[in-house]
């Protein structure tokens, strides 16, 4: 049986990390653009787009060895577990080296992203200075799957969160007088401590894990790789489609409009990692259902249901006041962006609906055609955002990255999974058109709203933010939600603030 309390701790840890994170980013951002300006905030967060790039170089690892590790713990099998974490520690070595060497190569050429002098010399030694950085991620995602192999997701996102804010503190001493060479030495000061604090408590929590270089064989090398070389497509993929906005928007209109951008999707990003910290569980649940071969389809409709009912709830207030927050946020200095706002804020429904898609196909080794339906997906994406960024600017880079979404993470992975499982999945379907008729109409109102400027203070905004809220809540409740799924999380609410 699952241990639902550890579940429940994994979920509230999670939220605390994603809500420390967007207060960090709520703090940092109009601070650093206050002290190194719009095209250096840009230039720092073209570096950091670029470092997520070697995200490719994983190859697919990272789900893997947290698959194959979770599967030998739900087997009591240590020495398997202890086997592949010690294959895991020599492949991630070995691809960070070289993730580290081609860092480097890329510093070496800054006139690909046509900067000016000065800011070329700075490109290049932040790169260099955050190739630290690359290789000490790359080590620690074995240890990250460790953690969620025996469902300790709660101690990696509790260190997350000190790492936030020890990193705040240290941008918020040093990078007023010393820059972006500042921000970039402080950010890899505080994740390398706090990677070497989750290694700590990985080593405490599962005693039995050990480190051998015996156990690394071509045999357990073999297990990941087969499982791996499927997903090697999929980051690929991945990266370059949910990454390549940012290049296009960098070399096609400018910095500044990279940092507008950026502000914007950075939002409904936490956004997104706030909804997922509900759902970070479920994958290795699913794992472990799958391991027992336990029908899935009740706990499938379950999830998808409910993640559709929390993304949307949040979603349809970010597209109503997302453009007055940031504005009020950064004093109006880049206009209005409720178009840029609103776009983005719908891949927070499609990632709701394509995660859960993800996890069962994922748990079920069913992932291989996953892959095309990704590198499909980052096709139309730069072809639709150069084309349209060239004709329309900002707007048509955001239009073409939401049409790439839609066709990946909806229509294409619904075929797939349909392919390789017999679900009824129409209800879903429905509700999924639902969420994106409520998404419209919120678009619509909140652009007829903008003439009569009604929000010109926090105060306001806050008011406003509670009635759009409530009405959300209440709307997507009532529509996402089957009534015995309401009716249990009603009764589970009710016996909480009994005990209470």
């Amino acid at each position: 049986m699952f241990n639902k309390r550890q579940i429940i701790k994994n979920s509230i840890a999670s939220i605390v990390e994603k809500v420390v994170s967007v207060l960090s980013m709520l703090v940092m951002t109009p601070f650093m653009i206050d002290h190194i300006g719009v095209d250096n905030y840009g230039l720092w967060i073209l570096t950091l787009s670029l470092l997520a790039w070697f995200n490719i170089a994983e190859l697919g690892f990272p789900a893997a060895v947290q698959r194959f590790i979770t599967y030998s713990i739900e087997k009591n099998d240590h020495q398997a577990a202890s086997a592949y974490y010690s294959t895991g520690v020599a492949i991630f070595s070995t691809l960070g080296l070289i993730a580290v060497a081609i860092t480097i190569t890329v510093s070496a050429f800054p006139s690909i992203f046509d900067l000016n002098s000065s800011q070329s010399s700075l490109f290049t030694f932040i790169i260099i200075i955050l190739s630290v950085k690359v290789m000490a991620d790359f080590l620690t995602n074995v240890v990250n799957g460790v953690l969620v192999g025996i469902l300790r997701i709660d101690v990696d996102s509790y260190i997350s969160t000190c790492n936030a804010i020890f990193k705040l503190l240290l941008i918020y001493i040093f990078l007023p007088r010393y820059g972006l060479i500042a921000a970039a030495a402080c950010t890899v000061f505080a994740d390398i401590t706090t990677n070497l604090i989750k290694y700590m408590y990985m080593r405490k929590l599962y005693k039995e894990l050990k480190f051998d270089l015996t156990s690394i064989t071509k045999v357990f090398f073999d297990d990941l790789f087969k499982f791996s070389k499927h997903l090697i497509l999929i980051g690929i993929a991945s990266v370059v489609r949910r990454r390549s906005a940012t290049l296009v928007v960098a070399k096609v209109i400018s910095l500044e409009a990279l940092a507008v951008y950026s502000i914007c999707s950075r939002l409904v990003e936490h956004a997104q990692n706030l909804i997922g910290s509900f759902f970070h569980s479920f994958g290795p649940i699913f794992t472990q259902l799958e391991a027992r071969q336990v029908d899935i389809e009740k706990s499938f409709n379950t999830v998808l249901s409910f993640g559709l009912f929390l993304s949307c709830s949040i979603t349809l207030p970010i597209i109503l006041l997302g453009n007055e927050f940031i504005n009020l946020w950064l004093n109006g200095r880049f206009g209005s962006v409720t178009d840029i706002i609103s776009l983005l804020a719908l891949s927070l429904v499609f990632g709701s609906f394509v995660r859960t898609i993800n996890q069962v196909l994922l748990a079920q080794a069913n992932h291989k055609n996953l892959a095309w339906s990704n590198i499909f997906g980052a096709i139309i994406s730069i072809s639709f955002s150069i084309i349209l960024g060239q004709l329309y600017g900002l707007r048509g880079v955001v239009l073409g990255t939401v049409i790439a979404l839609f066709c990946s993470e909806i229509v294409l992975a619904i075929i797939i999974f349909k392919q390789h499982n017999k679900f009824s999945v129409n209800k879903v379907i429905t509700k999924f058109i639902l969420s994106m008729l409520l998404s419209t109409c919120a678009f619509l109102f909140s652009k007829y709203l903008e003439r009569f400027e009604l929000i010109t203070s926090w105060t306001s905004i806050i008011v406003f933010a509670a009635i759009y809220s409530a009405i959300s809540f209440w709307l997507c409740w009532m529509i996402f939600l089957d009534k015995p799924l309401r009716k249990k999380l009603s009764d589970m609410l009710k016996a909480k603030l009994q005990r209470t």
